[in-house]
């Protein structure tokens, strides 16, 4: 991550200036101050945490390391983006939330699909209204397996913290707090960690949810559904789409803004029948290019969190919302090992 957007994104903003990296591997250190110009470049996070006259940091290590970066940082006043998943554990997030608290820094986690255009849609439909009541909502994250000596080590989470925490953390923010789990786990290539996640949600606002998310496809692919008393919404990485009922339109405007689906009803129907039934609009909002799906969300998030540090506001994503989705994690786990429904603390 930090090579693919946080590095090219900080280098583009006129408002800073990258001094230092650190990196366990020479290479990929020099590597990084050589094409981003950075001035130095450091073996030891704690000895650049504490030569440098830092305003803020990206950690971009495995989770097991986030911990004792984001805590170093912390206790040196230094405001921290740090990545997903959070941490490795709850009891590992809680001191890294007790040491920016008390050192007065800003803490952000790093879930950036959070800023892309398709999914921030949907959460400004719901905050609007515009879907009504939420019923229910449903993720299904799937790709093939990252680096396999970071994902096959048990420090690495498998499928649940590496694209699970993403769906757990958009359906959350979508929902509401969740009030139970339900899971199953399932590792397929006798690997150390979970390949497989299927998750039952229960909301505390009497919604329901499903989050899935899989290892064991050649390529990336993500797809997210809210259902609302008053609408649908359904998203992909390069698209979204609203389907909101109860809105009458004329004929001729059925037509020019959802032809194939108008086709299909007219032909089923007939013209006069089809106008009467077809209470419903469909709008392609923000289509994304193959080529930005990525790249936008990760620039949008660093920007922000640039912001918050310059203006100090508070950022979208806190330690907090990465603090609950571990939460739900260790839920799901606990649920997968048990075979029950587990509730959530609070």
């Amino acid at each position: 991550m930090a090579f693919k957007a946080h590095l090219p994104t900080y280098f583009s903003l006129p408002d800073v200036e990258l001094v230092a990296v650190a990196d366990t591997n020479e290479e990929k250190a020099k590597r990084a101050s050589d094409i981003f110009k950075v001035s130095k470049y450091y073996l030891d996070f704690e000895k650049m945490i504490s030569e440098e006259n830092l305003d803020a940091v990206s950690v971009c290590t495995p989770p097991k390391l986030h911990r004792d970066v984001v805590v170093t940082a912390a206790m040196s006043g230094i405001n921290i983006l740090c990545e997903k998943p959070f941490s490795s554990s709850v009891r590992e997030a809680r001191d890294m939330i007790m040491a920016a608290e008390r050192n007065d820094v800003i803490l952000m986690t790093g879930y950036n699909l959070r800023f892309h255009k398709p999914y921030f849609q949907i959460k400004k439909l719901i905050d609007q209204g515009r879907l009504g009541k939420i019923i229910l909502v449903r993720g299904f994250f799937a790709s093939h397996m990252p680096n396999k000596e970071y994902a096959l080590n048990s420090n690495g989470g498998g499928v649940l913290l590496d694209i699970g925490c993403h769906c757990l953390d958009l359906l959350r923010w979508f929902g509401g707090e969740i009030k139970t789990v339900y899971a199953n786990l399932m590792a397929i290539r006798e690997t150390e960690v979970d390949e497989v996640a299927s998750i039952s949600l229960e909301f505390h606002e009497k919604a329901f949810g499903e989050a899935y998310a899989s290892w064991l496809v050649p390529q990336t692919f993500h797809q997210l559904m809210v259902h609302g008393t008053s609408g649908m919404s359904i998203a992909e990485p390069t698209y979204m789409r609203l389907i909101q009922r109860d809105t009458l339109l004329s004929s001729s405007a059925q037509e020019a803004i959802c032809k194939p689906l108008w086709k299909v009803f007219v032909s089923r129907l007939g013209a006069s029948r089809a106008a009467a039934s077809m209470r419903m609009l469909i709008e392609a909002v923000v289509p994304i290019k193959k080529r930005e799906v990525y790249s936008q969300s990760y620039c949008e998030e660093i920007t922000h969190f640039v912001d918050c540090v310059i203006h100090r506001k508070k950022p979208l994503v806190t330690g907090d919302d990465g603090i609950k989705v571990l939460k739900l994690v260790e839920a799901v786990r606990r649920s997968a090992k048990e075979g029950k429904r587990i509730p959530i603390e609070e």
